[in-house]
């Protein structure tokens, strides 16, 4: 019995230093760039630190633009970036596995008008109907630079 409560902390302490993406709780959360409240499950966007830590962004944009210009963390101390997919709200997905689409016909909270796909196809069909532009995570950082 001793020993199964000596495991308790370390077993706290993996929890808590999890990189898994964190939910995010609408309309009550600020965003980490620009403070407002995040509100809009079809915009919103996380990353997480190597140290579990997640920092939570009301949309694609505020997170492109901090990660651009932070000075309180380097690309090294992020595990990984997480978007919602438009399509899907309140999932979280890895950049790598989206497809960003900028169109005046997206309203998205800072009004980059930008959205994030999971399914390319997706992203494709509503380009060519709402004369969009496609953008993988590296262009899209370089675009908001």
């Amino acid at each position: 019995m001793k020993k199964l409560i000596n495991l308790i902390p370390i077993l706290l302490l993996i929890v808590a230093c999890s990189t898994e993406p964190q939910e995010i709780e609408y309309g009550a959360e600020n965003c980490h760039f620009c403070t407002m409240t995040i509100s809009d499950d079809r915009f919103a966007s996380e990353l997480v630190l190597t140290t579990g830590k997640a920092q939570k962004y009301c949309s694609i944009e505020c997170m492109v633009r901090d990660v651009n210009r932070t000075e309180s963390f380097t690309a090294e101390d992020v595990d990984n970036y997480y978007v919602i997919d438009m399509t899907t709200p309140k999932v979280l997905v890895p950049v790598s596995e989206v497809t960003f689409l900028v169109s005046e016909k997206i309203q998205s909270p800072m009004g980059a008008n930008l959205a994030a796909f999971k399914e390319k196809s997706n992203a494709q069909q509503l380009k060519e109907e709402w004369d969009g532009v496609l953008y993988n995570w590296d262009e899209l950082k370089t675009k908001f630079n």
